[in-house]
């Protein structure tokens, strides 16, 4: 959540819609916890899926709408590999948690208590290998630039439209 809000700008509206879905997601796993059905968990991760979505496609769209506004300022090209890599990391992070997240539903609608507990297992260790795979592939991604002679010039604004401006 805190990337998407970064990338629009510190804009605090473009969270509400995130924000009610983590709600609803908090409140669906409460109820659906006071029950001994697994059946009850597919609208929490339903919804947490959704919720990965919707944040996906907010800073992702947020990023290609910056990079097509610089294009008309003539940076498009300088540009155009940070903002694709931003993306796909991104959208990569967010698949692998996506799909772990529809595997459970699909095996919380089966009633099957073992598969669901093997994926469960499998989604506690995603949620803490996804930010480091990140941060090592971005780290990997930095050195395999530098080795190369690149410049290595990221941009490191808090707001990402503030280059439009120079």
């Amino acid at each position: 959540m805190y990337r998407c809000y970064v990338i629009w700008g510190c804009r605090r509206n473009i969270l509400i819609p995130p924000a009610l879905l983590m709600l609803a997601t908090l409140l669906a796993s409460m109820l659906a916890s006071s029950t001994t059905s697994i059946t009850n968990a597919q609208i929490p991760f339903g919804l947490a899926a959704a919720t990965n979505i919707v944040l996906t496609a907010l800073t992702a769209g947020r990023i290609l709408w910056i990079q097509r506004q610089s294009s008309h300022v003539g940076r498009g090209n300088t540009y155009r590999s940070h903002y694709n890599r931003a993306i796909g990391i991104i959208l990569e992070s967010s698949a692998i948690y996506c799909i772990a997240a529809l595997f459970l539903l699909v095996a919380a609608s089966q009633n099957n208590m073992e598969i669901f507990s093997i994926g469960f297992s499998i989604e506690q260790q995603l949620l803490t290998i996804i930010p480091t795979f990140t941060l090592v592939y971005v780290g990997l991604k930095d050195t395999v630039n530098r080795s190369t002679g690149s410049t290595g010039q990221e941009f490191v604004s808090q707001d990402p439209s503030a280059f439009l401006a120079t």
